[in-house]
């Protein structure tokens, strides 16, 4: 009898291990998936300020050009 009830428990044990690490994939699933996109906006941001960036260096760049054959 008390190997019947041993045998309950451990598989009462292994059942709830299971489904803690199913949550455990899913919550880090969901984790992975929050810093991708959170990722990909940022480097969505930096690709936009990088091209404002070579936009103004450009102006300044013509600006100068345009004082110095002015002189």
């Amino acid at each position: 009898m008390k190997k019947i009830a041993l045998l309950g428990a451990v598989a009462f044990a292994l059942s709830a291990c299971s489904s803690t690490w199913s949550g455990v994939k899913n919550d880090a699933s969901r984790v992975g998936d929050k810093v991708e996109n959170k990722l990909e906006r940022a480097g969505d941001k930096v690709e936009s300020q990088w091209e404002r960036t070579k936009e103004g260096t450009k102006t300044r760049w013509n600006k100068t050009i345009d004082a110095i054959k002015a002189d």
